[in-house]
């Protein structure tokens, strides 16, 4: 996997299969924008360590495939703007890993422009502090496809707000828009918020939404602990098997194993503070 470090705003043309991990490293705001080609297939692992702001632009060409995941780093309080631009019958699986300490706010307006354009993504967030998510899944064109997962989990002091839209305009029939949002909290003080949309203007299309929201099951630990581990091992056990889905969608071996790992590691990491 080849290595980019950014501290400043860059455009990177993809023009053939390529796999790169890109590093985000800046005392000020960053555009990081992404342009596919068409046919191009590519996996990218963009890490933030630090940053103002990053704005996130992504091009993905006719017949593209490309599989992104976005880890953040920043302890700090962060600003995130993420736009999409697929065209026909590109493909694009994106996943969010939003496991540091500090507060963030991430807006996207994800955009299926063109007949065939698919879109899967993906959200694992460990919340110990202000987590807000705005995405939004736009189809424009016939025979789009959009498919949203998000799951987050709750420690000590942490709130989450997440806004999920799912918007299929008119002349973009036999589309379909899904959705499913799952939050786990392990104290009745912790703030949640899921609020799932469908905005609908074709008749001929499929959309749903599913949230679940809730505390751990105490009958589920006691079983855990019955085995012999501590509640904060069953606690890490939990908070794992819950994120650990964002993975799934990631096609790249290697990028999937790293991100199992990052979730495995940080959340061990967050549990025995």
């Amino acid at each position: 996997m080849e290595s980019l470090k950014l501290d400043k705003s860059e455009r990177i043309e993809i023009r053939q299969d390529r796999s790169f991990q890109i590093s985000i490293d800046s005392e000020n705001e960053v555009t990081l924008s992404l342009a596919i080609a068409a046919g191009v297939r590519c996996s990218l692992f963009v890490e933030c360590l630090r940053a103002k702001a990053v704005h996130l632009c992504l091009e993905g060409q006719s017949e593209s495939m490309t599989t992104l995941l976005f880890w953040n780093r920043c302890d700090t309080a962060m600003m995130f703007h993420d736009e999409v631009h697929l065209y026909r019958n590109a493909v694009l699986n994106l996943s969010y890993g939003e496991l540091a300490q500090g507060d963030f706010r991430r807006k996207a307006a994800l955009h299926l422009d063109e007949e065939g354009a698919s879109l899967t993504l993906r959200t694992a967030t460990l919340s110990q502090s202000e987590k807000n998510y705005q995405i939004n899944c736009i189809h424009h064109a016939r025979h789009t496809r959009s498919e949203m997962k998000n799951y987050f989990v709750l420690l000590e002091g942490g709130s989450c707000r997440m806004e999920a839209v799912g918007k299929i305009e008119k002349g973009a029939g036999q589309s379909q828009s899904h959705q499913v949002s799952r939050g786990l909290t392990f104290d009745q003080q912790q703030r949640a918020v899921i609020l799932p949309q469908l905005l609908i203007d074709e008749n001929d299309v499929e959309a749903s939404h599913a949230t679940t929201l809730g505390q751990i099951d105490e009958e589920q630990m006691y079983y855990l602990q019955s085995r012999g581990l501590t509640r904060k091992e069953a606690m890490q056990l939990i908070t794992t098997g819950y994120l650990l889905p964002v993975a799934e969608a990631i096609e790249d071996e290697r990028l999937r194993q790293r991100c199992q790992d990052e979730i495995e590691m940080k959340v061990n990491e967050s549990c025995s503070m």
